[in-house]
């Protein structure tokens, strides 16, 4: 990592495997990520081999975490959850995903470093687990996957979200794929 001051040091990360995909590799950092920081990820030709016995060509991933104190956070604390959805955070028109997330249990999502702005939560219900969102099939008379727009309280779908806050909203996946009708 490198500090606002120009500091270098070297960072602890750990290697999980996927739960779902026994090929997917996720390197995560132990630790806090600073903001004002820029972290590297450095690694080096022939250290990862595929099931083919084919080797990686070196690869350096840097990113730097804004340090600007107007920024927000939002975060779902998401319950109901009976199978697979993938949960994305988009601008109003939905036209632009920001941050996507595939879950398949209760779970708490975090969206940090957020500008003051509208956004919109698009939640999909992902029955076959691919993480794209099906259209159906009318020949095999398959449906196509729901969507469903996170509500608010007064049924507002835009999220508007002030600077230099946190907010914490309660998603409860069951009430929004099964609603009980009156």
């Amino acid at each position: 990592y490198k500090a606002p001051r120009g500091d270098t040091g070297k960072m602890e990360y750990q290697v999980v495997y996927d739960s779902l995909w026994s090929r997917i590799v996720n390197i995560k950092p132990v630790g806090r990520l600073l903001p004002g920081y820029q972290y590297s990820l450095d690694i080096p030709a022939f250290a990862i081999k595929d099931i083919y016995k084919r080797t990686n060509d070196s690869i350096v991933n840097t990113v730097s975490l804004p340090s600007d104190e107007k920024l927000s956070k939002l975060t779902l604390d998401i319950k109901g959850t009976k199978g697979n959805y993938i949960v994305e955070l988009t601008n109003i028109t939905r036209d632009k995903v920001f941050r996507s997330f595939r879950i398949s249990n209760d779970t708490i999502l975090e969206f940090p470093y957020l500008a003051k702005g509208k956004y919109s939560i698009k939640i999909t219900e992902d029955l076959n687990n691919n993480g794209v969102i099906d259209t159906g099939n009318l020949k095999k008379r398959q449906q196509p996957e729901k969507v469903r727009l996170y509500s608010l309280a007064d049924g507002n779908t835009i999220i508007n979200i002030p600077e230099s806050v946190e907010l914490l909203q309660l998603v409860n996946l069951d009430e929004i794929f099964n609603p009980v009708k009156k």
